[in-house]
C-alpha cells in the first residue's frame, strides 16, 4: 500500500491584492443608502469593483461614527488635471489637492458631493508604504467628516479629524499606520 503525497499547489506571484474589507454592522444600512460614484481617470480599472464596495461601507461606517445621517452623497475619483481645475474655481488655489468637499444640506440631513485624487491618492500612498486605495478612501472619509461638520483649520481639531479617520478606516478594516496621527495638514481657511 503507497501513501499518497498530498501536492499544494503554490501562489503564482503577482500583483500585491488589497484585502477586501471585513463584514461589519453597518451593511445593513448600505441598502437604503443613496451614494452615486463616478469614476472619470484610467487610474482605477483594476480596483474598480473593490471601491464600489469599500465606499459604501466607509459612508456608512462615517455615519454611524458621527451619528449623522447622509441623505445622499456623490463621490467623483478625478484626475490632477480636474481636481486643479475644480480647486482653482472654488478655493482660489491653482494646485491639485487630495479632497474637495461641497456642502449641499438645507436641514439636518447631510447631502454633498466629495471629489478625490487618484492620482494624489497614489503619490501620497506610496510615501506612506500603503495601498492607494486606502489612502482614497481615507480623503472619501475625510470629506465626509467635513460634510459631518468636522473642521481642521485648528490643531486641535485637525487632530481629532485624524483620530476619527483612523477609527473609521479600522472599522472596515484599512488600518491606518499610526503615524498617520502625526501627519497633520491644516486647511487655510
Amino acid at each position: 500500500m503507497s501513501v499518497g503525497r498530498r501536492v499544494v499547489p503554490r501562489k503564482k506571484p503577482g500583483r500585491r491584492r488589497v484585502a477586501a474589507p471585513r463584514p461589519t454592522r453597518e451593511r445593513a444600512a448600505l441598502a437604503e443608502l443613496p451614494l452615486s460614484i463616478r469614476f472619470t481617470v484610467r487610474a482605477v480599472p483594476r480596483t474598480r469593483g473593490w471601491l464600489e464596495r469599500t465606499i459604501p461601507e466607509a459612508v456608512a461606517a462615517t455615519q454611524r461614527a458621527m451619528r449623522c445621517r447622509v441623505r445622499s452623497v456623490s463621490i467623483g475619483v478625478i484626475g490632477d488635471a480636474a481636481m486643479r481645475r475644480f480647486n482653482r474655481e472654488f478655493h482660489a488655489t491653482d494646485e491639485t489637492t487630495d479632497v474637495l468637499s461641497f456642502d449641499l444640506s438645507d436641514d439636518r440631513s447631510i447631502e454633498g458631493e466629495i471629489l478625490v485624487c487618484a492620482p494624489y491618492a497614489r503619490r501620497e500612498a506610496r510615501s506612506r508604504g500603503i495601498p492607494w486605495q486606502t489612502e482614497l478612501v481615507l480623503y472619501i472619509v475625510h470629506g465626509l467628516l467635513h460634510l459631518c461638520g468636522e473642521d481642521d483649520h485648528a490643531p486641535a481639531d485637525a487632530r481629532r479629524m485624524r483620530r476619527l479617520e483612523c477609527g473609521i478606516l479600522g472599522r472596515i478594516g484599512l488600518p491606518l499606520p499610526p503615524s498617520h496621527l502625526n501627519e497633520l495638514k491644516f486647511d487655510a481657511g
